[in-house]
């Protein structure tokens, strides 16, 4: 998957720097997109073994983040690198720990017309669920599906909604999160 990246990055920049449409107020070329929000998390976490860590069914808010480095083919579709991840705290966590599970990967943007600012964006990737104190990071799949708006130029609201699963030997690991997030993105 890191392969993969690499080269998706390498093939943008590469095309972008050639073509020299780099921040022109037109979203053909080159997209850098970083946003805040807040999330609503579900998690459903066993793990057996010697950690007999079980949460079932709680739902958490805390803070969302998001970033986009892609490609704008033309004013309607754009295909990028996203990663957006939810970080919050468990109410009945005794430690008060903060916690960390989002997606890493590929997703594209369709807006529903050349001028509108009505959109639609999925992606599909690794998804992680991460303890900030212990630095255990567990990796699943995870998929992102989402509506926007685009307020003014380069401004958008986002709501996304976040699935990941995570199955290791010890570990069954899925969360569900929500995020409405404020974004700038550079066309």
């Amino acid at each position: 998957m890191q392969k993969t990246i690499s080269s998706l990055l390498l093939v943008v920049f590469g095309s972008t720097l050639l073509s020299a449409e780099v921040f022109d107020d037109n979203k053909e070329g080159f997209i850098l997109g970083v946003g805040v929000g807040i999330s609503r998390i579900n998690s459903d976490v066993t793990r057996n073994s010697n950690n007999n860590f079980k949460i079932k069914s709680e739902y958490d808010t805390g803070f969302a983040t998001s970033l986009k480095i892609g490609y704008g083919f033309n004013n309607q579709f754009s295909a990028f690198l996203v990663r957006n991840a939810s970080w919050f705290s468990y109410s009945n966590d005794q430690k008060d720990d903060t916690y960390v599970s989002g997606i890493l990967g590929l997703g594209v943007s369709y807006y529903t017309s050349k001028n509108s600012p009505l959109y639609l964006t999925a992606a599909y990737g690794q998804g992680d669920f991460m303890n900030q104190s212990e630095g255990e990071k567990e990796i699943g799949g995870a998929l992102m599906f989402g509506m926007g708006y685009e307020v003014s130029p380069h401004l958008q609201i986002e709501g996304d909604w976040i699935l990941s699963a995570i199955d290791k030997s010890n570990t069954k690991l899925s969360t569900s999160a929500f995020q409405l997030n404020i974004n700038y993105l550079l066309y």
